[in-house]
């Protein structure tokens, strides 16, 4: 369930939940009836108790009905909520592995950048080793390192959530933060928050490639960055780590994820439908 709440007087709120609850038999929006909320063009339409069909919008004037003068229209997409029935159903066992296919209806001919998407900060801390990583930490970190236990107690601190990748795309985790650091003594990359993960990236992103081709409906974004920092760009990121080795990189992840990936830089990520996505 969403709660939206917007400022504003509550004699005001309750009129016009009462001319959303008048209106619900009588209106159309858009092309597709009945999920106006989700018109691509982004128009806002208004309805009035007295007329059906389509009103003027704030952003396409068009439609020639418009309300008498003594009563104020409403905005349905801001002032009324989403009328249950207009969602598709949504079977208990499923709703969170498969919401997005579940609410395909809904959520096809929007682009990506209009969804909120539930997220994991620091997705692998789940599963921490006792290793303090290379590259940004304190140094007083590592003075207390040789003391017994002070590692456990790092990664403990470290750690934000316990469920691993799969319970989390299981859980409708569709964000990943990949906080990536390169071990040079192994020669490979690990995930990291102050400690290393136990296994490479590799490992992680192959999981999720796996859970991706049993779940064809579902799209997820992948973030990768040094410690969450987006102000470094590039070779910025990663000073002491080779330009051959970022590139070999980039071309495991290339290989791991082939068919899948969506190059925006060809298709705009502004306008591109999640349907248009997935028939990439």
């Amino acid at each position: 369930a969403v709660l939206s709440v917007v400022a504003g007087s509550p004699g005001a709120g309750a009129a016009a939940l009462r001319r959303c609850e008048e209106r619900a038999t009588c209106w159309e929006c858009t092309a597709t009836p009945r999920l106006h909320l989700f018109n691509t063009t982004y128009q806002l339409c208004e309805w009035c108790s007295g007329r059906c069909g389509p009103q003027p919008s704030r952003l396409d004037p068009s439609p020639a009905l418009a309300c008498p003068s003594d009563e104020d229209p409403v905005r349905f997409e801001v002032e009324c909520p989403m009328p249950a029935e207009d969602l598709p159903a949504l079977p208990v066992d499923s709703i969170l592995s498969d919401w997005m296919g579940q609410m395909a209806p809904v959520l096809d001919p929007l682009p990506l950048l209009a969804l909120s998407l539930p997220g994991t900060h620091d997705t692998l801390t789940y599963e921490l080793s006792t290793v303090l990583s290379d590259g940004e930490v304190p140094d007083a970190l590592r003075e207390y390192e040789r003391f017994d236990g002070i590692n456990d107690f790092i990664r403990w601190q470290a750690q934000t959530h316990a469920l691993d990748i799969s319970s989390q795309l299981e859980n409708g985790i569709r964000f990943f933060d990949f906080r990536m650091m390169y071990e040079s003594d192994l020669g490979d990359w690990y995930s990291e928050h102050t400690i290393q993960s136990k296994r490479t990236t590799v490992h992680y992103l192959t999981e999720m490639r796996s859970w991706l081709d049993a779940h064809s409906s579902e799209i997820i974004v992948l973030w990768l960055s040094k410690h969450g920092n987006t102000c470094n760009k590039g070779d910025d990121q990663y000073t002491n780590v080779s330009t051959e080795e970022k590139q070999n990189m980039w071309q495991r992840i290339q290989e791991i994820f082939d068919g899948l990936l969506v190059d925006f830089s060809v298709t705009s990520i502004n306008s591109t439908s999640l349907a248009g996505i997935l028939s990439r």
